[in-house]
């Protein structure tokens, strides 16, 4: 179960971070998105054209951090609320990876990305795509891209709930 992240305010400019990546890094369209809690705790979805770090690594990121949308029109659904039930506060978009920095202090969070970090790799080695993706959504609720078009097929199909955790 996900605790839910406090509401933030944000700088209303492109500014510099710290973060530690907590979940490995999804690539879609030529963009990295990964998971990432700052420094002061509040966690976030970052999008970058850079090589995705690994989970634990502690960067030095640029961007705009910005809350995520509200719903335009009625019966959309709220994404703001969503992440925020997913524990994550904002999104940077674009970000850029300016350089790895030292490890901080373990957390759980980390500790958490770390573990997950290590079971996906062996379940990697020992399945093949996609369904070592599938069985880590099934799992803890891994978020990792699958092929566009084997997703489009659990979309279609209504099942898209299996490729992650319930609660």
């Amino acid at each position: 179960m996900y605790a839910r992240a406090p509401i933030a305010s944000f700088p209303e400019r492109t500014t510099r971070f710290a973060c530690t990546v907590l979940d490995g890094a999804a690539t879609q369209n030529d963009l990295s998105a990964f998971t990432c809690a700052a420094d002061d705790g509040i966690k976030l979805a970052v999008a970058t054209r850079a090589e995705p770090p690994r989970a634990g690594t502690r960067v030095l990121l640029r961007g705009r951090i910005e809350p995520f949308d509200l719903p335009r029109n009625p019966g959309e659904p709220n994404q703001r609320l969503i992440e925020r039930e997913r524990g994550i506060a904002g999104h940077v978009s674009g970000a850029q990876i300016l350089r790895s920095l030292p490890s901080r202090k373990l957390t759980l969070d980390v500790a958490l990305a770390s573990a997950h970090a290590w079971a996906l790799a062996q379940l990697r080695g020992r399945l093949p795509e996609p369904s070592a993706t599938i069985l880590a959504g099934e799992l803890w609720g891994e978020r990792a891209s699958l092929p566009p078009e084997l997703r489009a097929e659990f979309q279609e199909t209504g099942t898209v709930h299996v490729l992650v955790t319930a609660g």
